[in-house]
């Protein structure tokens, strides 16, 4: 994550770090506004989760915290708090694509928030994103009231989104792209093996390109 009050500049790196203090085997969320999120397996029977903070001074990168709070239904939430002053944008780090591990690339991901054309609600407050990556190796992706420039990008999953805003590119290699409401500039869906289903749609440029579907 990346905090800025005013350029996109990062001078301060921070490791803030919870850990789960109710049952492990029980349902429990982890929540933050933006970044990449990688699970791992451990060796013992805890949950412990690390976030890594890049912020424009040491004043900004200090206030975040990660806290385990109590989620909307009352279930256990291990969630990242942004400080106030770092303002209501936050920007992506150039080139902060992480790899998993696996081969696999990450970037954008999203955890325990709503959004809509008005921007995201998280920790209630409401923050402004204009671009969005959502980046899979083999995973479905679902976009729902998405507003921005936004891609969805999965190698072998199913993208489905529906009331979309502003610009949208699907691209799987084999899995369908299925768009359920779309009003902006421009609407691109791209598929190797996989069907392309468009309805309810107003754009100013619409193509759809399939290698087998």
């Amino acid at each position: 994550m990346l905090l800025c009050a005013g350029a996109a500049r990062a001078d301060a790196t921070r490791t803030v770090k919870v850990e789960l203090t109710s049952d492990p085997g029980s349902a429990f969320r982890v929540e933050n506004l933006a970044g990449a999120m990688t699970v791992v397996a451990g060796d013992g029977s805890r949950v412990v989760a690390v976030a890594t903070v890049h912020a424009e001074s040491d004043d900004i990168a200090d206030a975040v915290r990660f806290e385990q709070v109590r989620g909307e239904h009352g279930e256990p939430t291990l969630r990242v708090i942004y400080p106030s002053r770092a303002g209501r944008v936050i920007r992506y780090r150039e080139g902060s694509a992480e790899d998993d591990g696996h081969g696999h690339r990450h970037h954008g991901w999203f955890f325990g928030f709503s959004w809509d054309s008005s921007g995201i609600e998280y920790d209630g407050r409401r923050y402004q994103v204009s671009d969005i990556l959502l980046d899979t190796g083999s995973a479905p992706v679902t976009a729902t009231r998405v507003a921005g420039h936004v891609i969805a990008d999965t190698g072998s999953g199913e993208v489905r989104a529906s009331e979309l805003r502003g610009s949208f590119r699907c691209d799987t290699g084999s899995g369908g792209c299925v768009i359920a409401g779309f009003d902006g500039d421009k609407l691109e869906c791209d598929t190797g093996s996989g069907d392309v289903r468009v309805r309810d749609c107003k754009a100013g440029r619409l193509s759809a390109d399939t290698g087998s579907g």
